[in-house]
């Protein structure tokens, strides 16, 4: 049964670690294009979905606001700092 689960694993994280993948070969397929981008326009939206919801049905606005901003400038640092590297 471990063994199997391994397998599984092991198929299922190529994805990740495939080399073809990584040159960009083996994604091209119009399925695949139609999966990602409606994996990204769902992503944008329930984000979208949860600023509303921290502003409108969380207690404070202002912590909410604290988190977002914390959120947007954390990411927006550590890419300026992958960048003059």
């Amino acid at each position: 049964m471990l063994h199997i689960q391994s397998q599984l694993l092991d198929r299922l994280s190529t994805i990740h670690t495939s080399q073809a993948l990584k040159d960009g070969g083996g994604l091209n397929s119009d399925f695949m294009t139609i999966f990602v981008l409606v994996m990204a326009a769902s992503f944008i939206l329930s984000t979208v979905l949860g600023v509303v919801m921290a502003f409108k049905y969380g207690r404070s606005r202002r912590a909410a606001c604290y988190c977002l901003a914390i959120g947007v400038s954390i990411p927006l640092v550590l890419i300026l700092f992958a960048i003059l590297r």
